[in-house]
């Protein structure tokens, strides 16, 4: 059996469709069998050629992400040790340097003494300094009250050695002179 001429003109003719088109995405595959007088033609999409550029775009983009979250964190943590000093610094803390160099020196040991640092900052008031009575304002007041009784105290203490002599002369008067023997 023979194969007739037109299918081998057209085979000579278009030999690309003797094999295969690869696209970044999409394989056109031809084929023309000259024993079965059949020609076959698919075309599919080829994921793994094509996904190739998806995929390396995607680990790009996922590579940025993890860059992006890394610096966030990084500059995070610088912020939060921060926290302490500029409470200090607010309140006018007469410790507020320390407080911040102890606050980088808590970075190299994981945080674990910032609480502390937290409450030295917060514990302080301009005010009142490192106190826990709530007098803040009074204070004159208290003072002014403190120079009152002080005052009244000297004033009685005086009063009272004026008066203690004149208590010692009449109990001292003239004794009488009791009987021995009774």
């Amino acid at each position: 059996m023979g194969v007739p001429r037109p299918l081998t003109d057209i085979a000579q003719m278009i030999p690309f469709l003797s094999g295969s088109i690869v696209t970044s995405r999409i394989v056109v595959s031809a084929s023309i069998d000259l024993d079965r007088y059949s020609v076959t033609m698919a075309v599919r999409i080829n994921m793994a050629a094509g996904a190739g550029g998806i995929r390396v775009m995607l680990e790009y983009v996922a590579l940025g992400i993890m860059m992006f979250v890394g610096i966030v964190f990084f500059y995070g943590i610088i912020a939060i040790h921060d926290i302490p000093y500029l409470i200090a610094k607010k309140r006018g803390h007469p410790h507020m340097e320390a407080i911040h160099y102890a606050g980088w020196i808590s970075m190299f040991t994981l945080h674990s003494i910032w609480p502390f640092l937290w409450i030295w900052a917060t514990l302080y008031h301009a005010d009142r300094g490192y106190g826990f009575s709530e007098t803040g304002g009074n204070s004159q007041k208290v003072l002014e009250t403190l120079v009152a009784l002080e005052r009244r105290i000297g004033a009685l203490e005086a009063a009272k050695a004026d008066a203690a002599p004149a208590v010692i002369e009449a109990n001292d008067g003239p004794k009488t002179a009791e009987p021995e023997g009774v």
